[in-house]
């Protein structure tokens, strides 16, 4: 299967690992349907089926991580799985 993903590289260290992935979680509820998680350090990246699906997490993402005045990039890659 083929995946798109959205990845969040925080610049603050001292946000937890938790807090990221509760802000992604809440942007999947908002969003759309996903699966799976990778992560290390700051790294978070969810997997989608979709490009679609993906823009629309890191749009729900952007939006929380502004609130939060976190100082982050997000990315939106193509990754082919076999």
């Amino acid at each position: 299967m083929n995946e798109w993903r959205c990845q969040l590289k925080l610049k603050n260290v001292q946000i937890s690992i938790a807090d990221v992935e509760q802000v992604f979680e809440e942007a999947l509820l908002r969003s759309c349907s996903g699966s799976g998680t990778d992560g290390k350090t700051t790294d978070i990246g969810w997997a989608y089926f979709t490009e679609d699906e993906a823009r629309a997490v890191e749009r729900e993402v952007v939006a929380t991580c502004l609130q939060l005045q976190w100082d982050f990039d997000t990315q939106i890659y193509y990754t082919a799985t076999s």
